[in-house]
């Protein structure tokens, strides 16, 4: 396979670029174009940084010397963001496909769900965790080459079913947990558009949902809850974005929370002639979708004004044809 590459360096930067991860594969011949991946692309000066970074560590000596063979699994955004998601789903995706047997390379910061991922569909035992700020060489990196960054709906319609094959379990047992709410408590990679845990949990107690929290759930139970579900309640943004790919058929109903930080981002993406796959619905799969937007008081917002009070756009019907 040509994306191969003898006697390669990696090394990942202990220092976050804004919500992303710096980091690059090279040799003496310079950085290999794919193993940084987007972050060259989505920002003006990702490309520069790129090369500052290793001009400063080209010349330091390894920590670690290896004769094996290995595939990259790091991303710029392997630290999370919806962005880390969607790649993380083409490695695997890749690696699968064409029979693939190397351990794969992730590192400290890779978010604890994007390593459940590769954990359940991978195997723990092919993971070889990488501590940032060090430089490892290997006889050989195989990096898989980014093309998507948006989980757009025509990614989806492609590979929904080779991704919802792996993750879902016929015989999970979702407890009764029929309607769900899931909802960014937790700053993570960015603090915009987070909702406090007191006013999510009144607000799920309030509307009889169950309080869907990655921090306590991992990411294949997330993905057969929200399948099995028959209703959820979103918080625009990651969680919204990623997790809404979970949906299964039997889910009819779907609320969308555009919050106070996020109001200007819908906007911009309500209008679909001006941003495909914008992520914005009339219904997705089985379920009509809603939007509202709330600067403030979750607490006391009720499913019953969401249902009266929801915009509607006409514009996008989702099916997975």
């Amino acid at each position: 396979m040509e994306n191969w590459v003898e006697q390669c360096k990696i090394y990942v930067s202990p220092n976050i670029h804004s919500n992303s991860i710096l980091h690059c594969g090279y040799h003496e011949n310079g950085v290999i174009a794919n193993s940084s991946d987007y972050l060259g692309l989505r920002a003006g000066n990702g490309k520069g940084l790129i090369m500052d970074m290793y001009n400063r560590c080209k010349n330091r000596p390894a920590h670690n010397i290896s004769d094996e063979e290995v595939v990259s699994f790091i991303s710029s955004f392997t630290n999370g963001t919806v962005h880390g998601y969607v790649a993380i789903y083409e490695f695997i995706l890749h690696y699968l496909k064409n029979n693939m047997t190397a351990r794969v390379l992730l590192c400290t910061k890779t978010q604890g769900g994007i390593r459940q991922l590769v954990s359940h569909c991978i195997g723990e035992d092919k993971i070889i965790t990488l501590d940032v700020g060090k430089t490892y060489q290997y006889k050989q990196i195989y990096f898989i080459p980014v093309t998507e960054m948006h989980f757009s709906d025509s990614f989806w319609k492609k590979n929904n079913h080779a991704c919802m094959k792996l993750l879902v379990n016929p015989e999970f047992d979702n407890g009764g947990k029929h309607h769900l709410c899931v909802m960014k408590t937790e700053e993570c990679n960015t603090n915009v558009g987070v909702i406090s845990v007191k006013d999510a949990s009144a607000f799920c107690e309030k509307n009889n949902l169950y309080f869907l929290r990655p921090v306590t759930h991992n990411e294949i139970n997330t993905a057969n809850l929200i399948w099995n579900c028959e209703s959820i309640v979103f918080s625009w943004g990651t969680s919204y974005y990623k997790n809404l790919r979970y949906i299964g058929d039997k889910c009819k109903k779907i609320y969308v929370i555009v919050s106070d930080g996020f109001i200007e981002q819908y906007n911009s993406r309500k209008r679909p002639h001006f941003r495909p796959n914008s992520h914005v619905y009339k219904t997705y799969r089985n379920a009509d979708v809603k939007y509202i937007i709330c600067k403030g008081g979750y607490a006391n917002l009720t499913i019953e004004h969401m249902e009266a009070h929801g915009i509607v756009h006409d514009h996008c019907v989702y099916t997975d044809e």
